[in-house]
């Protein structure tokens, strides 16, 4: 990457006297030459990235430990050292999350809390936003920082010594830019906001705070806040892209540190940092539940709770960028365990590409383990007519031949038996191996379940990371195959139960959206193409098993835009008439066929106008059970989105004929709805779910001959599921809107 400004002969070479020159504090025990490869590494990113100052980097490996290193200058004649504080902008957002799921965990608070809970009235900003929307930045709030009224920027340039307080910058915040729960609109002020948050929850300031729950607890002592005192040394210096030092005093710099208050401005070193992320993605630090809210995505966007997602290099990981004077990217890799963290100390020099880049070092030279067992595949993950023996491929990735193994298998999140598997006479290192496991899988009932599966080594594994897999499988009866079959995605939720997903391990899988629907607003499950640069991954999904009538139609609705410059996605769906032993093509969606909308360089999310229907004659499987699997080609494009799939009649179905069960009026409503049962379906109960599956009412039914009205109460604008339950068990969904 080069730069607008170019360094003197003189600075050069003393920049890489001092890369050479200093120690590296590398934990013991870390392979030497990898060492000496990450930091030769990183010596080669700054010279040819033609930095000004200098990087840091960190990059934790399980079975190895912490590599940390430094190349250039911190300030004039001072080398970067790997023991200095520098900025950690944006990269603090994941540790205000980590904290509100701690407290969360504490039971101080809820993510599907109101924050006007916990914050007093704002004229621009919506009481009901919830604190979940303030960490996946859906809550539509004005950026104080990117979106700096004109007053703000003149009063920040005019005093940048100024302490700038929570109040004072609060006041800086205009209109939202768009009504709670509209869509994604990364945002400062919602990490501004969750700071005071936490404070109102716990009954401590925020610098307390982040000590007692996460500095203190997972020994960061170089982590902190800006309250505290981050100018102790060692500490580095800025640099502008003119190559000019900017000094930063106890006394001079307040002003840029806390103007990003909770936004943006921890200090820390780049070990402590990668530590931070091995224990944020770990196993113990946080529950079972709030390591799942800190990683659950909607399918629209990749982000979850202060942090992104991606796919690059044949895996999917974790990561984040920070932007303010020093510039910060972190990566986890939850396949590897691996955890990495570069900083640099100047002004406009991003370093995501010499993140990827060190990332990539890291993988390719990473030293062979002594025991590493890996699961490298796992079967059944698809829908069969047939119960299976599941099926795990194990590889020794390891040097030493493994002679002991044993499985632990679980069903849908409950471990469940672990079996003693027999090795023979030993599995060599580099050797793969199928093995059977002696598992009951359930009966075929139709129903979907995940499947889990974990290798245990009688000898710790160096590497666990890569040890558990979990895949989704339904056994169908296939006597008793659907007549049809409709979903809509209007029960919200991550992927519908509806559906199989033939992927594991990948975190950019198709998913349900709430932002998108080919009934807007509504649900509708997407894609993210748009950050999976693992080109020409497929993805796929199998429906239920469907017997083919006559006059039998696949119909679906489908919206997609392309990325200008980049490979074009392909949908293809398949048919099997044996339950999956084999497929033949059924339709394909390409080029103008599947664009239906403009080209474009930003995120597609479609318009009411921006969808089309596609049918599919099923009359020459009439009679068959059928099979039908949808696919995705990925070729780093934009969102692809699917929406109301129907196996069905070529009108309506027979659900759809019969009368209606169950009336909900009016829709939308602006404060109450009114719901009556038929003749055959008297109502017992009800609950109503927001837009991201979370039930947010439940009532009972007085008298089910009666229609019941239900009042909006506090709820705010948008899409709700409502569950309706009769008395004889039956139950209806119905989309709902309060305006």
């Amino acid at each position: 990457m080069v730069f607008s400004f170019r360094l003197g002969l003189a600075c050069i070479l003393i920049a890489i006297w001092w890369s050479d020159a200093i120690a590296q504090s590398t934990t013991s025990g870390f392979d030497p030459l990898y060492a000496q490869q990450l930091q030769t590494k990183l010596n080669q990113l700054g010279t040819n990235g033609n930095f000004a100052g200098g990087l840091t980097a960190a990059v934790l490996v399980p079975g190895e430990g912490i590599w940390t290193g430094a190349w250039g200058r911190a300030a004039v004649n001072t080398p970067v050292t790997t023991n200095m504080r520098f900025g950690m902008a944006s990269n603090s957002k994941a540790i205000i999350a980590g904290l509100i799921l701690k407290l969360q965990d504490e039971g101080l608070l809820h993510l599907d809390d109101p924050i006007s809970d916990y914050l007093p009235p704002h004229p621009q900003i919506n009481p009901q936003i919830t604190i979940r929307q303030l960490l996946e930045h859906t809550s539509g709030l004005f950026d104080f920082i990117n979106q700096w009224l004109s007053a703000t920027e003149a009063a920040y340039s005019a005093n940048p010594n100024h302490v700038w307080t929570y109040e004072e910058l609060l006041a800086t915040v205009g209109a939202p830019v768009s009504a709670p729960d509209a869509g994604y609109s990364y945002s400062n002020t919602n990490y501004l906001l969750l700071g005071r948050i936490a404070e109102t929850a716990a009954g401590q300031p925020i610098h307390q705070l982040l000590h007692s729950r996460i500095f203190t607890p997972l020994g960061l002592a170089m982590a902190y806040p800006p309250s505290d005192n981050v100018f102790a040394a060692p500490y580095s210096n800025l640099w502008n892209t003119a190559g000019t030092a900017t000094t930063l005093t106890p006394g001079g710099s307040r002003g840029f540190l806390t103007f990003t208050s909770t936004a943006g401005s921890v200090w820390s070193t780049a070990y402590d940092m990668v530590r931070w992320y091995d224990a944020l993605f770990g196993h113990t630090w946080l529950s079972a539940g709030s390591r799942h809210d800190l990683t659950n995505n909607d399918g629209y966007m990749a982000y979850a709770l202060g942090i992104r997602l991606r796919n690059i290099y044949g895996r999917s990981v974790y990561y984040h960028v920070g932007i303010w004077g020093f510039r910060s990217y972190m990566l986890h890799d939850p396949s590897t365990g691996i955890s990495l963290c570069i900083i640099a100390n100047q002004y406009g020099a991003s370093v995501t590409t010499e993140g990827l880049e060190l990332f990539a070092e890291a993988l390719n030279r990473l030293p062979t383990q002594s025991h590493d067992v890996s699961i490298q595949n796992l079967a059944p993950n698809r829908t069969s007519c047939l119960p299976q023996t599941p099926l795990v491929t194990v590889q020794n990735k390891g040097t030493a031949t493994l002679h002991q193994l044993q499985m632990a298998l679980g069903i849908d999140g409950e471990w469940q038996d672990t079996l003693a598997v027999s090795l023979g006479e030993g599995l060599p290192p580099g050797d793969q191996r199928l093995l059977p496991l002696a598992f009951n899988l359930g009966p075929a009932d139709g129903q979907k379940y995940r499947l889990q599966v974990k290798a245990i080594l009688d000898t710790p594994d160096d590497m666990p990371a890569n040890n558990e897999r979990s895949a989704y499988y339904r056994f169908e009866n296939n006597e008793a195959a659907q007549t049809d079959f409709y979903e809509d995605f209007e029960s919200g939720g991550e992927f519908p139960g509806s559906l199989v997903s033939l992927q594991t391990g990948n975190i950019l899988d198709w998913r349900t959206t709430r932002f998108a629907g080919h009934q807007t607003p509504g649900h509708s499950l997407a894609r993210i193409n748009y950050y999976d640069g693992n080109e020409d991954n497929r993805y796929a999904f199998e429906l239920p098993l469907i017997q083919a009538n006559t006059g039998s139609i696949l119909s679906f609705s489908y919206a997609h835009a392309f990325y200008p410059g980049s490979g074009l996605e392909v949908l293809r769906g398949f048919i099997s008439t044996n339950c999956g032993s084999s497929f033949s093509p059924l339709f394909e969606l390409s080029g103008s066929n599947f664009a239906t909308a403009p080209t474009i360089t930003a995120v597609f999310l479609p318009t009411a106008a921006q969808w089309r229907r596609h049918t599919v004659d099923l009359a020459a499987y009439v009679g068959e059970n059928v099979l039908i699997r949808f696919e995705l080609e990925n070729r780093y494009g934009n969102m692809t989105y699917l929406d109301d799939i129907r196996v069905a009649g070529q009108t309506t179905s027979v659900a759809e004929s019969a009368p209606e069960p169950v009336s909900v009026w009016p829709v939308p409503t602006s404060d109450h709805l009114m719901v009556s049962g038929s003749r055959d379906f008297r109502i017992s109960s009800l609950r109503l779910f927001n837009g991201l599956g979370r039930q947010v009412s439940h009532y009972k039914a007085p008298d089910a001959a009666a229609p019941l009205r239900i009042e909006r109460g506090a709820l705010p604008s948008g899409w709700y599921v409502l569950e309706i339950t009769g008395a004889g068990g039956q139950r209806e969904m119905r989309k709902v809107a309060f305006q």
